[in-house]
């Protein structure tokens, strides 16, 4: 037995009404048999118990469809015409319902059609009548159904005519450091970490003052929380250093050590808790150093504690073959280790990809290094020099030096200082050693202890013009190696400021405007420029000593293109291919002019 349209329709709509009737904070107004073009009725939302008047909350425009269906999946999918879609939106929004019924049951489905969730279906209709809507079941519990409507409602509000301006995108909220919003209220007795963390929520910028602006994106984002809450698992014996971080994801909390410890949690009322330690096939050096330690601990004791909450070891088990392996790497590892660590190696690598030959390099180095050793040289490599190292992924940068007819090898950056011919006189000037690295140097050595480099600059005996001219080449040494997408110095930007900051206090006048520009254009990489420190750049322009040089790189800093190329143009050839190598040129738009 099927029944008619008409009979599904009259269904469908009057089994939505009487059930979403039994609620005591909605009022459905939906028709039977209606004529309206697109719309099939509402449901008002209060705000307490007894559907009064003074506590109406808003209205909710919805639209009813029925289908005889002898099956119930648990979700669906239903064509809507584009011109309801565009008419949904024009209204706010609207929730749309499919019936599913036959002689046994009726299923009931929805579908919220936020502003924001229409445009991203009129996106995909491209050229196409229709578009395939997604629908749920509609859950049984009236009270979780009251505060996902009430949800709705504030989401159209908050969507309605923002959703005719261009979209803004998360990434220009990272970039812009705008502060954004979730909206919402967690349901009576949720943990409101469970609520963020177990759906689905649309975020919205905000001003100063917290007030909604506009929706961040085209559909809704899933939330996780995150928070560090210690620096140790402890065990009876020992502490073991190690960041563990609590994570709230789908309702679960979570103990979380980089990529290869996971302790889930007992939910709330259950003794029920999983742990998992495992690592991958490529992982750093020194993740595989705090597992391997963590999993002979776990491996040697009962229980273990992270803050003041103690857990069993009971679920940890760990294999005989893996214990002897651990057992008989960990040795080499923390060398290796340490041998980072002295060198200020921040850069992390998979010791199991080298070659046999980069291993035995690294021994040699660590044995040179760590145990002052000395090398074991052909005769044309026996002087003092300055020697570098490739060992995988790592550059390394040494000085070979002779002692009673032996070489020996110390990382680069420990002696501050070095004798370099000045390019001014044939006497010596004494440098920073940083001032003997290229850019490529300040990119890519992996030694590099980028911490020291302000101090080296300041212990020097002499600070002259000679000495500044060759500080200030630095920095543009490391503006340009920062530049580098594959630079493995992210801190060098930050040096760089501190370094010319450094020159300009000494206020002796040399190449004070050099200076300037060469800070402006840190800060411009780093964020925009402020409408204080434009102005500064326009003054500097402006002054009568002001050559082309000067005015080329203020008109870059301003992005005033037109002006650069005036001032571009009226430079030597030789001149113009200086400037092209310098970083400030990353300013220079080729070929609008």
């Amino acid at each position: 037995m099927s029944f008619s349209s008409f009979q599904i329709e009259q269904l469908s709509v009057d089994g939505l009404s009487r059930f979403l009737a039994k609620s005591k904070r909605m009022a459905p107004y939906i028709k039977e048999n209606d004529r309206m073009p697109i719309w099939d009725g509402e449901i008002i939302l209060y705000s307490k118990d007894g559907h009064k008047a003074v506590d109406v909350i808003g209205r909710i425009s919805c639209q009813v469809k029925g289908k005889y269906k002898k099956d119930a999946p648990s979700n669906i999918k239903y064509n809507v015409k584009k011109y309801e879609l565009e008419n949904y939106l024009r209204d706010g929004g609207l929730i749309f319902f499919v019936v599913f019924l036959n002689e046994d049951r009726e299923t009931y489905y929805y579908a919220k059609l936020e502003p924001v969730r229409i445009r991203k279906y009129l996106k995909d209709v491209a050229g196409k009548a229709s578009v395939s809507i997604s629908l749920e079941r509609l859950p049984a519990d009236l009270t979780v159904i009251e505060h996902d409507f009430r949800q709705f409602l504030r989401d159209c509000q908050y969507q309605a005519g923002a959703v005719f301006r261009p979209v803004v995108q998360m990434e220009d909220i990272a970039r812009s450091r705008k502060r954004f919003r979730l909206v919402g209220a967690s349901p009576n007795g949720e943990s409101p970490f469970l609520a963020i963390t177990k759906g689905y929520h649309y975020l919205y910028t905000c001003d100063e003052n917290g007030n909604i602006e506009e929706p961040i994106g085209d559909g809704e984002f899933k939330i996780e929380l995150m928070q560090e809450i210690a620096e140790s698992i402890d065990f009876s014996d020992i502490s073991i250093p190690a960041k563990v971080k609590m994570r709230l994801k789908d309702g679960i909390a979570l103990w979380e050590v980089s990529s290869f410890f996971r302790y889930e949690l007992p939910a709330i009322g259950s003794n029920e808790s999983m742990m998992t330690v495992s690592l991958s096939d490529s992982v750093g050096v020194r993740e595989r150093y705090l597992a391997f330690r963590l999993m002979l601990h776990f491996h040697r004791h009962s229980s273990f504690k992270v803050g003041t909450v103690e857990r069993s070891c009971a679920e940890f088990i760990l294999p005989e073959k893996d214990l002897a392996t651990i057992q008989s790497e960990l040795p080499l590892i923390e060398d290796v280790i340490s041998l980072l660590d002295y060198l200020h190696v921040k850069e992390d690598f998979d010791i199991y990809a080298l070659s046999e030959h980069d291993r035995r390099q690294l021994t040699v180095v660590y044995e040179a290094i760590m145990k002052h050793r000395a090398l074991a040289l052909s005769e044309d490599q026996r002087k003092p020099c300055t020697r570098s190292l490739q060992i995988g992924p790592l550059l390394l940068l040494f000085v070979q030096t002779e002692e009673d007819g032996q070489y020996y090898v110390y990382d680069f950056f420990m002696a501050d200082t070095v004798e370099i011919c000045s390019k001014a006189s044939d006497d010596g000037v004494q440098l920073s050693r940083y001032s003997s690295l290229s850019t490529e140097d300040f990119a890519f050595v992996s030694n590099l202890d980028s911490s020291r480099i302000l101090d080296s600059y300041r212990s020097l005996p002499l600070i002259n013009s000679e000495v500044e001219d060759a500080v200030n080449f630095d920095v543009l040494k490391m503006i340009s190696a920062s530049d580098n997408p594959r630079c493995k110095h992210p801190e060098l930007l930050d040096v760089a400021l501190t370094v010319i900051d450094w020159l300009i206090s000494l206020d002796d006048g040399h190449q004070k405007d050099v200076y300037q520009i060469n800070r402006l254009q840190i800060l411009k990489r780093k964020r925009p420029l402020t409408h204080e420190e434009k102005e500064q750049i326009i003054a500097m322009s402006e002054r009568g000593h002001s050559n082309d040089e000067l005015k080329l790189c203020c008109a870059l800093l301003l992005d005033d293109q037109m002006k650069a190329s005036y001032h571009y143009n009226k430079l030597s050839s030789e001149m113009q291919e200086f400037y092209k190598a310098l970083p400030i040129f990353k300013y220079w738009k080729e070929g609008e002019f």
